[in-house]
């Protein structure tokens, strides 16, 4: 009687731990499951996962280098971030003058959350080709960051990539960890999302996400799949978010013939 007890408190406790959203199972999963996956348009992630309500329209956060004159420009690549609704339009002003004049921006209309500022624009280039782009500046009061994408980096160990500043609780440090997955923070670039999981152990907050990449291959050369295990930290006492990555596995995707 005192062992059945014993596993039900240790399965009881291992459930209140760690939370984990729908998704498909982290282990055995078939080459050929995985490269259905990793080619399917319409797949990003699991149902439950943070998804950008303004999607599929584009954005793209105001930094050090996007402020500055091309001539001028910082050695450092630092999204930026404020509390000041004017000082986010500056910085989204001197984007705009900055990039290339060949672009032609309409501005449609302001929005903020607790998240950014955000301003959408209309792009029109010279071939008068049109695109809704939304210029976004983060929130210190939600977000503020510290990494450097110019600078060498890898995932191997854990990289300090900047503040939440939000309500410290564990929906609400998830949701944050997977808005800064969705806008490409940890340079994930447009991987897919498997499976995420959170686990509370002391003083830190860890998501598990399992993410299927591709790098597509040159003519004669076939691509290659890889699957991931990403943990992103965040220390209650001090508000710091880290990211490292480890490669779990690779398979041969598709073969792109050659001339």
């Amino acid at each position: 009687m005192k062992m059945k007890k014993l596993v039900l408190l240790i399965v009881m406790v291992g459930f209140l731990s760690c939370e984990r959203q729908n998704g498909l199972p982290q282990d055995g999963l078939s080459d050929d499951k995985l490269l259905s996956i990793a080619y399917d348009r319409y797949y990003l992630h699991p149902e439950g996962f943070y998804q950008d309500p303004t999607w599929p329209d584009a954005f793209y956060y105001v930094n050090t280098v996007s402020i500055s004159p091309i001539n001028q420009r910082d050695s450092r690549w630092i999204e930026l971030s404020t509390n000041d609704r004017d000082e986010a339009l500056k910085w989204v002003s001197l984007t705009i003058a900055n990039s290339d004049d060949r672009i032609t921006h309409l501005f449609i209309e302001e929005s903020e959350t607790k998240k950014h500022f955000e301003f959408k624009f209309k792009q029109i280039t010279d071939n008068r080709f049109e695109l809704p782009i939304r210029f976004r500046v983060h929130k210190t009061s939600y977000y503020h960051s510290i990494f450097d994408r110019f600078a060498p980096w890898n995932h191997v160990n854990e990289t300090k990539y900047g503040y939440y500043n939000g309500e410290i609780e564990k929906s609400k440090v998830r949701e944050c960890i997977e808005y800064l997955w969705v806008i490409n923070t940890f340079a994930n670039h447009g991987q897919k999302v498997l499976s995420s999981e959170i686990r509370e152990t002391g003083n830190y907050f860890e998501v598990h996400i399992v993410s299927l990449g591709v790098s597509f291959g040159g003519r004669g050369l076939h691509d290659v799949v890889s699957l991931y295990d990403n943990y992103i930290r965040f220390n209650k006492d001090t508000r710091l978010i880290t990211f490292r990555q480890s490669l779990r596995r690779q398979i041969l995707g598709h073969y792109n013939p050659g001339f």
